[in-house]
């Protein structure tokens, strides 16, 4: 490909070529501009290629990731399975850059920086990566929304903590390393004998609203001296496990959500279930009953109080119809009957409470955790982190486990026996409608949760609430 590059006046025609590095893993097509990535394919479940380097759908930005020198043309010196030496002479100074690519996703670049002229140099050294990180174009748009820039900031010699940028000037120094993230891919640049002492510049104007990176430094060459820069980054998927035998805190990168504990709780129960059933939504189903009977003591005090509550409506009924008028008597009086009785109409709420921090930690782990990324369960269900599709209907998905997961709710619903006024009760058969819609489009994962959480909640309602034999 030929490329007109340089300014109005000074401008020259160059031949730029692309090459291709091809891992077990992955594969980068490298660009002779700038010695950058041009393209960056993870290989995914079903032999499916995600390119890491984002490409507007107009083509109105070409990215210039890694181009440390973007406007100048460089050779290719050497090239073997997993790595590239490109090579370049620009202001008197000859540019040896090498990248050395490893299956861990722990990579490095090198340059080699030679000062061919009589006098001190002070040599410019940017890597740039962005707009965002890459995924697949059906997902481009909702990742919008998860695009980070984040930084692994060091609060004490032996702890830290990933902390969310903004769109300003930063000094590398208070962090091991910065980088760009979206759920499931992560490209972060690590401290460095340069870049710790390096200004990042963030940019959140960039286009598709996705933000960019600019790591900048300044290298000083004596005439006629050569220095040699290692520069180590991350790039690919967020892989939890992998991460940690990594190393580096890059495992911090993946957001268990507020429920942080929780959530690592629910991957690596997931994680230890999938290995004994190599399938990511029976693990789902074991998880769910095995919190069940966990949660059973909490969950039989529930039941125990919606029945003893079904005891005492005849009661409540009499009370309501006999203080009507006397709003304070009928609280009093209901107060003593539940006092009387020995039933806390609070107690059915409390398994419920228990469980919305799971809920929210099993949501967090299914929507960021890679592991979980395309991972079938049953027929059409190919993809536990993204909502089931059965068909469409005029353009509208038509999804099985909502509906499943709403008709589950409302004979929740039903066998729970409520005593509540024609309108709250109206209310409460309301909720799993709204239900359904909230988890229209939700992961399939947590949709399954919650389908089985209710069948296996309907049980125990009618095992513990049904008329004894006399």
């Amino acid at each position: 490909q030929t490329l007109l590059i340089g300014g109005k006046n000074d401008r020259k025609a160059v031949t730029v070529t692309d090459t291709v590095l091809k891992i077990n893993s992955f594969e980068v097509v490298f660009n002779s501009l700038g010695a950058k990535i041009k393209n960056w394919y993870i290989k995914e479940k079903g032999n499916c290629l995600t390119d890491l380097v984002y490409y507007p759908e107009d083509n109105s930005f070409v990215p210039d990731n890694f181009a440390t020198f973007p406007t100048l043309n460089f050779n290719v010196i050497t090239k073997t399975q997993d790595s590239i030496i490109f090579s370049a002479v620009n202001d008197n100074v000859r540019i040896i850059k090498t990248y050395e690519l490893s299956e861990t996703g722990l990579h490095k670049i090198s340059f080699q920086l030679t000062n061919l002229s009589g006098r001190e140099k002070i040599v410019p050294l940017n890597i740039p990566w962005g707009p965002g990180i890459g995924s697949t174009p059906a997902d481009q748009k909702s990742e919008v929304a998860f695009t980070r820039i984040i930084g692994l900031a060091k609060i004490t010699d032996k702890s830290s903590k990933v902390t969310k940028l903004k769109a300003d000037n930063h000094n590398t120094t208070a962090y091991n390393w910065v980088g760009i993230d979206n759920r499931y891919f992560l490209m972060s640049v690590l401290s460095n004998e340069i870049f710790s002492k390096a200004i990042v510049n963030i940019d959140k104007t960039a286009i598709g609203k996705l933000p960019k990176v600019d790591f900048t430094a300044s290298v000083s060459i004596p005439a006629g001296k050569t220095i040699n820069i290692d520069v180590p980054f991350y790039l690919g998927p967020k892989v939890y496990s992998e991460l940690q035998k990594t190393g580096h805190g890059l495992a911090e990168s993946v957001d268990f959500g507020f429920f942080s504990s929780l959530g690592k709780g629910a991957f690596y129960s997931l994680h230890y279930l999938y290995g004994i059933t190599k399938n990511y939504g029976v693990a789902i189903i074991l998880l769910t009953l095995i919190m069940q009977i966990v949660l059973f003591p909490l969950t039989m005090k529930s039941y125990q109080a919606s029945k003893a509550m079904r005891i005492l409506q005849p009661k409540m009924k009499e009370m309501q119809a006999k203080f009507k008028s006397d709003p304070k008597r009928l609280n009093v009086e209901m107060l003593n009957l539940y006092k009387s009785h020995k039933v806390n109409p609070l107690s059915g709420c409390l398994p419920m409470l228990l469980q919305l921090p799971i809920f929210w930690a099993l949501y967090q782990t299914l929507s960021n955790t890679y592991e979980l990324r395309k991972a079938p369960f049953v027929f059409w269900m190919t993809d536990l982190s993204a909502p089931d599709l059965l068909f469409t209907v005029s353009g509208v998905p038509i999804r099985l486990l909502p509906l499943l997961m709403g008709g589950a709710m409302f004979l929740q619903q039903k066998a729970s026996g409520t005593t509540m006024d024609p309108s709250q009760k109206s209310l409460m058969y309301m909720m799993p409608i709204i239900f359904t819609f909230i988890f229209w489009n939700f992961a399939s994962g947590l949709v399954l949760y919650w389908l089985i959480n209710s069948i296996l909640t309907i049980a125990g309602q009618y095992i513990v609430m049904r008329p004894k034999e006399a």
